[in-house]
């Protein structure tokens, strides 16, 4: 109230909550208006709620190079509330790639290149790859390793490439 009238008048709750997520650049060309999505809160272990993608922001955070989309949420209990912090599952559709355990990946120093050892025939190649997704203790891998590669995942400090190994059960 403001002297005796009021400031905002409470017209109706929408029983519908949004979510805003931030869509990488590389994922945007996936992702459209409509677009079920999985929603699960931290106050609501073992809940999952289902939202649709209700609009995607046409401009890119040039700090994040992300885009903004909002997901509208079912909320006829009242359960969600703002302020609440949810993750969101979309499903982007199916690839084959070839996913390596995070710790079989090495980091050159200095340089931001990424490498993996792989085992043939007795001995270790030191071969860069393309990091895709992380995925959990996992990276997919873009280039550098063919599917079905042995690779090295601990004792990589004491590799060199070329070098002849003996694997030891």
């Amino acid at each position: 109230m403001t002297g005796n009238q009021p400031v905002l008048t409470v017209g109706q709750l929408t029983p519908t909550v949004k979510v805003i997520v931030n869509i990488s650049e590389s994922d945007l060309a996936l992702i459209r208006r409509g677009m079920p999505v999985d929603v699960r809160f931290d106050a609501f272990e073992g809940r999952e709620f289902t939202g649709r993608i209700t609009r995607i922001y046409p401009t890119v955070d040039p700090a994040t190079r992300t885009f903004t989309a909002e997901i509208a949420i079912n909320n006829g209990d009242g359960a969600i509330k703002p302020g609440m912090f949810a993750r969101v599952s979309m499903n982007l559709g199916e690839r084959n790639s070839v996913v390596v355990p995070d710790r079989a990946v090495v980091k050159q120093s200095g340089s931001g290149n990424k490498y993996v050892y792989v085992y043939s025939k007795g001995k270790v190649s030191y071969n860069r790859v393309e990091l895709g997704r992380r995925l959990d203790n996992n990276y997919e891998l873009l280039s550098g390793v063919a599917d079905g590669d042995t690779v090295v995942i601990s004792g990589q400090t004491r590799l060199a490439d070329g070098v002849a190994v003996e694997i030891i059960n």
